[in-house]
């Protein structure tokens, strides 16, 4: 998985390290995903919607033959949404967070963990943390120093612990 800044981040490191030594319950993925029969609804063509379908089959590999079967991980998705400028359709995911908000308050709801990692630095968290540590359970923020300076602090204020992702040990070779 290649983050915002380029580099290539092994997610079994990740998780390795993130865990601490801590027994790993599981690990989620949330992301979106291309919704090719919605683009095609939307009037997208050929070369945009051909791309659009590669994209979706690649994350599609990778979510399968990676995360899931490599990994373990149990990957959350929702279809991604489209707005159209310049005659081209552009991408954005909706929802993502707010389905990534609810499993973290459910789990907790469910006694299902006592510490949560969330690997983000969005500020739309800061509520959710919030009402999770009032249930006694821990919430730890990992993030990129780009979110930090891009968002404000905004969420880090709020975690019981803070992982600065680009100073671990957790990318490719």
């Amino acid at each position: 998985y290649t983050n915002l800044t380029g580099k290539k981040i092994d997610i079994g490191k990740l998780q390795k390290v993130l865990s601490n030594g801590r027994k790993l319950i599981r690990t989620y993925w949330y992301d979106g995903l291309h919704d090719v029969e919605l683009l095609e609804k939307l009037g997208c063509q050929d070369p945009q919607l051909s791309t659009f379908k590669i994209q979706k089959d690649q994350k599609e590999s990778f979510i399968r033959d990676v995360l899931t079967k490599k990994l373990g991980v149990t990957p959350r998705l929702t279809p991604l949404k489209y707005k159209k400028a310049s005659g081209k359709f552009e991408p954005y995911q909706k929802g993502v967070d707010v389905l990534m908000s609810s499993d973290m308050l459910w789990f907790a709801l469910q006694n299902a963990y006592d510490i949560a990692v969330a690997v983000t630095g969005d500020r739309d968290f800061i509520q959710v943390v919030q009402r999770i540590k009032d249930t006694g359970k821990r919430v730890e923020i990992a993030h990129f120093s780009h979110i930090e300076s891009k968002q404000g602090s905004g969420l880090l204020h709020y975690g019981d612990r803070y992982w600065k992702l680009d100073s671990l040990d957790i990318f490719m070779d």
